[in-house]
C-alpha cells in the first residue's frame, strides 16, 4: 500500500504467503515480487510524479527505484546481509535451502546498493567497515549518522539523574548478531560499585 502524508510517500510491500507455489520456486518469487515492486513503483509515479528523493530500507525496493528513476536514492541498510545465515527452523532442510537462496538474492541487491548508490547511511563505524571489507571499495559514499534522542532538561529533572552512577543500558534485538555474550562477558568485569 501507499499513502501520502505531508508531501511524502510511503511505498511498502510484501509476499503474499497463501501462494505457496511462488514462495517455493525461487525465481518465480524473487521475479514475481521484483514485478510487484515495480507495478507499486509506477503506480506510484503516475499518481505523484518522480520523486525528488527516494529512501529506501529494502534493497530489492531501493534498487527498482534506482532503475526507474535513476539517482537522488539513499540506501539505509536495517542489517547487514551476512553469508552464513541463521534459520529459526534447522529441522527443515527445504526452508533452509529456500532461505540460503533467498539470502543470496537479497545479499546481491545489498551489494548493488552499496556499489552503485551516492548515498549509503550506517548507524555505525563498525558497520560502514564491515560493508567497506564486503565489496573492498574506496569509494566514500558510506555516510556514517548515529542515532540520537533528544533530551530536553525537564526531562532530565524529573528523573533527578545521579550523576555519579554509570548507567548501562542496551538497546536492540535479541538476537546472536548483536553478540550479548560480550556485552555480558564485558559486564561480569566491572569492578566500579557505582556502575548500573
Amino acid at each position: 500500500n501507499f499513502e501520502q502524508r505531508e508531501e511524502v510517500a510511503t511505498v511498502e510491500h510484501y509476499v503474499d504467503r497463501r501462494d505457496l507455489f511462488s514462495r517455493i520456486v525461487i525465481p518465480l518469487r524473487v521475479t514475481y515480487r521484483r514485478q510487484e515492486i515495480r507495478k507499486k513503483i509506477e503506480e506510484l509515479k503516475g499518481k505523484y510524479g518522480v520523486p525528488e528523493w527516494v529512501i529506501a530500507r529494502d534493497p530489492l525496493m531501493a534498487v527498482q527505484y534506482y532503475r526507474i528513476i535513476g539517482n537522488n536514492i539513499t540506501y539505509i541498510p536495517p542489517a547487514i546481509i551476512a553469508y552464513d545465515y541463521e534459520n529459526k527452523n534447522k529441522k527443515k532442510l527445504r526452508n533452509t535451502i529456500i532461505a540460503r537462496i533467498l539470502m543470496k538474492y537479497e545479499q546481491y541487491y545489498q551489494e548493488y546498493c552499496f556499489r552503485r548508490f551516492d548515498k549509503v547511511i550506517v548507524f555505525s563505524n563498525n558497520v560502514k567497515a564491515q560493508i567497506m571489507r564486503r565489496i573492498r571499495s574506496s569509494r566514500d559514499n558510506v555516510i556514517v549518522i548515529y542515532p540520537g534522542c533528544n533530551v530536553d532538561k525537564a526531562y532530565i529533572d524529573a528523573y533527578q539523574y545521579n550523576l555519579l552512577t554509570v548507567r548501562l543500558l542496551f538497546v536492540g534485538r535479541i538476537v546472536e548478531d548483536k553478540n550479548l555474550w560480550m556485552l555480558v562477558k564485558a559486564i561480569q568485569l566491572i569492578k566500579q560499585s557505582n556502575v548500573v
